[in-house]
């Protein structure tokens, strides 16, 4: 049996992302349009910007928690 909202925790974005990674590393998970051209991070390089992003946060004291405006 399946504990309430336990689903839930276990289908965060991030566990979604590095399940994704996992298997399909080098397909690609964003595009955007510059310069007329169509550019593409793939699920890899997507998660290494996430962590360096997570990693800058840190540094200036967010934690876990914490709300982020973009």
């Amino acid at each position: 049996m399946i504990k309430k909202g336990s689903f839930v925790k276990e289908r965060t974005l991030g566990r979604l992302l590095l399940k994704r990674v996992a298997l399909t590393p080098d397909a690609p998970a964003i595009g955007w349009i510059e310069s007329n051209e169509i550019k593409s991070l793939s699920f890899k390089s997507y998660k290494n910007q996430i962590e360096h992003l997570s990693l800058g946060l840190q540094k200036y004291g967010m934690v876990v928690g914490d709300k982020v405006a973009i």
